[in-house]
């Protein structure tokens, strides 16, 4: 496949999860004032819309996922960097009000990650203490929400996504000492959760994983087993164990969508960005032009959003940029 590249601007932004859903780009461009955390949301439709600040003083503010009329991400202020406070904007009338999300007695920060198709159900993130955090959700109530906290098996969760329409469905990491994995939540009810499956015959004390994106139940991430190399996987809604895309070692799967798997090849300090199906199984769409691509995301008409740069990316010449690419 061919695609056709769209760049979308300088970005010296710290984070390369940039999100895509229906051709609308979320995450954050530069603000004015020097520093690697001085980073003001925004999204992309055609051209870029600077979210309003939630608070005054701010550092930083993300978004990190949207749906028609509503955005959802975080901000941090000077002295809270470490921990955020999640925020949903409200667009009425052309006007975007940003509304801080709430969060339970003892909680000092909180995360959005996620936003459901419908706009009613937001996954993210609570945090009670440095190191102490867990995965929560916020569920829309009339005007307001109300935040629940989900079950872990240790002092740290986070819910990264919701697997598809059906919001009594969340993906994650928890700690399970010493190593992390990801889980699904369901809510049946109460909340509880299981831990996708490693490769067929490998136990979980011996597999390092990472969730990062989901969609339609699927679940994109990847292993290392027995601290060897990261390789690309895959789970299906009701995955007894996970497929291994076959791209190889170091590679990370950052995000799917109908039958296609994004993600990065990190080998030689020069991060390539491919994408895998069934049929192609994996192909490098490192832009020409650039040493090094990071992909965020995947939506369901092929496109795809990446950060690409010069040089390294832990060591980048120049600026990186935000490159769109849509199938030709």
């Amino acid at each position: 496949m061919t695609y056709t590249t769209a760049d979308l601007g300088p970005y010296k932004k710290y984070s390369y999860a940039l999100r895509l859903r229906d051709g609308v780009v979320y995450g954050g461009r530069d603000r004015p004032e020097p520093g690697n955390y001085n980073v003001h949301a925004a999204f992309w439709d055609g051209g870029w819309t600077m979210l309003p600040d939630p608070s005054p003083g701010i550092v930083s503010s993300v978004a990190t996922s949207g749906v028609a009329g509503r955005i959802c991400g975080g901000f941090t202020v000077p002295g809270l960097e470490e921990f955020g406070r999640a925020t949903i904007w409200e667009e009425n009338g052309g006007t975007w009000t940003p509304i801080p999300l709430p969060m339970p007695v003892g909680a000092i920060g909180s995360w959005a990650s996620k936003i459901s198709m419908d706009g009613e159900v937001i996954a993210g993130e609570l945090s009670f203490a440095q190191f102490d955090d867990a995965a929560a959700i916020w569920t829309r109530n009339g005007g307001s929400w109300d935040v629940q906290t989900l079950p872990r098996p240790d002092v740290r969760a986070f819910a990264t996504g919701l697997p598809g329409p059906d919001a009594d469905t969340v993906i994650g990491d928890v700690l399970d000492r010493p190593r992390y994995y990801p889980v699904r939540w369901t809510n049946s009810p109460p909340w509880s959760y299981v831990p996708l499956p490693p490769p067929n015959g490998v136990s979980h004390a011996d597999v390092y994983a990472g969730s990062e994106n989901t969609t339609d139940g699927w679940t994109a991430g990847w292993i290392s087993v027995s601290d060897g190399p990261a390789r690309a996987v895959r789970w299906s809604p009701n995955a007894t164990q996970a497929e291994d895309i076959g791209a190889g070692d170091d590679t990370y799967a950052t995000s799917l969508h109908s039958g296609r798997v994004v993600g990065v090849h990190d080998g030689a300090g020069l991060e390539r960005a491919f994408v895998w199906s069934a049929q192609t199984v994996g192909v490098d769409i490192l832009p020409s032009g650039w040493d090094w691509s990071y992909p965020g995301d995947i939506d369901a008409a092929g496109r795809i959003v990446m950060v690409a740069g010069m040089g390294t990316m832990g060591n980048p010449t120049t600026d990186k940029s935000i490159l769109l690419l849509t199938p030709a």
